[in-house]
């Protein structure tokens, strides 16, 4: 306890730093001087100055245009025998008819014509090459490929193992880029397309198929067509709607509830065509679908991808080795040494 220096007796400092006793300051020389300036600048602090309020400029009255201005502003008519209104009706259902609404991959609504998707093929492929180089040895693994795809055709590349094809689909999906040339899948140039938008297109354009099929083991029949759906956002009613159309179009709605090891090889196969087709995509690219099952497995697979190609009038491009199920394709190609044999 410290004495007071007025009255000498022993005190406290209170909360107004005062003595208890007789009421004297207890503060320093330099917290008085602090306590002194901050009380002149509260007692000269200028009042609050409230905003000013703006005044609202008045509403003119809105002037009717004259006859000569409504002439001026309506539009010319083309045809004098039609009416204005019935002009407008005709032009209008001419524009729609002219054009529609596509979801592009990045998720935006982009607009194009019917001669966009008429004249122009599906897929584009011009002048391709992929060069791989090991050491000093550059190997030419695709080269002078031109390929146009179109939507409702079931197009098979045939040749031996090493002549480019599993290289040439991977190119055509987005997860490998050319050396030189381009591609272009629904008017979009690949080689100008970032990272987020092939990811993009891959989930909304391309369906894949595999050989080793690639089901998830822990899921159904059901969860592994529907799992493309979720990722994708979809609602749930939607998405139950279009897993039970693709499961009921090749043959398994019987087997909603079994897991791949409960199912034969043609059935794990008929689930992963079911799950390239449950996003509504415009092209499906499958890598030797028969190549683990039998020839007669191997046929029915070959005809549920031709009935898909009606059905849903997508485009299809599978990679074989078995030249007897390229009979019935729309084109069949030979890929020989990484270019197309005429």
């Amino acid at each position: 306890m410290k004495k007071c220096p007025n009255c000498g007796r022993p005190t406290e400092r209170t909360k107004d730093w005062a003595c208890i006793w007789c009421g004297h300051p207890l503060l320093s020389g330099s917290y008085r001087r602090i306590e002194k300036t901050y009380q002149e600048l509260k007692a000269e602090r200028l009042p609050r100055q409230e905003p000013v309020k703006e005044e609202k400029a008045e509403k003119l009255p809105r002037q009717e245009p004259t006859e000569e201005e409504k002439t001026e502003k309506s539009p010319p008519s083309s045809d004098d025998s039609l009416p204005s209104v019935e002009m407008l009706e005709h032009k209008l259902k001419q524009m729609l008819e002219s054009r529609r609404e596509v979801m592009s991959p990045t998720g935006i609504v982009r607009r194009v014509t019917t001669s966009d998707t008429i004249d122009k093929p599906l897929v584009s492929v011009r002048n391709l090459e992929r060069i791989f180089t090991l050491g000093s040895e550059k190997i030419k693994a695709v080269h002078d490929v031109d390929l146009d795809v179109s939507a409702g055709e079931l197009i098979v590349i045939t040749g031996r193992s090493g002549a480019g094809k599993t290289t040439l689909l991977n190119l055509l999906a987005g997860l490998d880029h050319p050396t030189s040339g381009s591609i272009y899948i629904q008017g979009q140039d690949l080689a100008k397309l970032s990272e987020l938008e092939l990811t993009q297109l891959r989930r909304r354009t391309i369906g894949f198929v595999l050989q080793s099929f690639g089901l998830l083991p822990l899921l159904s029949t059901y969860e592994n067509v529907e799992l493309p759906l979720r990722i994708a956002n979809w609602k749930r009613a939607e998405r139950q709607k279009r897993t039970e159309e693709c499961i009921k179009l090749v043959g398994l709605a019987g087997r909603a509830k079994h897991r791949p090891y409960e199912l034969s090889g043609g059935e794990q196969q008929r689930v992963a065509i079911a799950r390239a087709l449950v996003c509504h995509p415009c092209l499906i690219l499958a890598d030797e679908p028969t190549g683990e099952l039998d020839s007669t497995t191997g046929a029915a697979i070959f005809a549920l991808l031709q009935e898909v190609v009606e059905k849903e009038k997508v485009a299809v491009i599978v990679v074989t080795h078995d030249v007897e199920l390229a009979v019935n394709a729309t084109v069949c190609l030979e890929l020989s040494d990484g270019t197309f044999v005429t």
